[in-house]
């Protein structure tokens, strides 16, 4: 009982966070506009990634004596590729959307620490870009896995 709680809690919290973040972008909860940095669709994808990746653990740690059944494994699938989905998005919109962005990088070493606040733009992009395009590449591949196993339990129940 006690694991089951801490399971609970572990997933409960990032899934109040990132409801919390979904409600402030479609202005359920009203927000001041100039707090918005990106348009507020990214920011409730963002928060979408928090609130998926709660639910996720939840799934994970709940109905466990089901967990080889295809519609389980098909749920688990669906909330994974969510995380990796909206995290794309995210990062697509970082390197590839309009408008002006402002990045910052820092190196740490024990004693030492460096910050540069003005970082090139073009710079911020092509990381983002970088991870945007293998992200891309992840979430096509498990799109195309998936439909391929799905394609052959519909075909095998036939």
């Amino acid at each position: 009982m006690r694991q089951w709680l801490g399971q609970m809690f572990v997933g409960g919290l990032p899934l109040l966070m990132g409801a919390f973040i979904v409600l402030l972008s479609l202005d359920i909860i009203p927000s001041d506009e100039s707090a918005f940095h990106a348009p507020r669709w990214v920011v409730a994808v963002a928060g979408g990634v928090f609130k998926v990746a709660g639910m996720a653990v939840i799934w994970q740690n709940s109905f466990t004596h089901l967990q080889e059944t295809t519609w389980y494994q098909t749920v688990s699938h669906l909330l994974i590729g969510g995380i990796f989905l909206s995290f794309a998005l995210v990062f697509n919109w970082v390197a590839f959307g309009p408008g002006e962005r402002e990045f910052s990088s820092s190196v740490s070493i024990p004693f030492i620490s460096v910050e540069n606040t003005g970082s090139n733009a073009s710079s911020g992009r092509f990381f983002f870009g970088v991870f945007a395009l293998m992200l891309d590449i992840g979430v096509i591949y498990a799109l195309y896995f998936y439909l391929k196993k799905l394609w052959n339990w519909v075909v095998s129940e036939e």
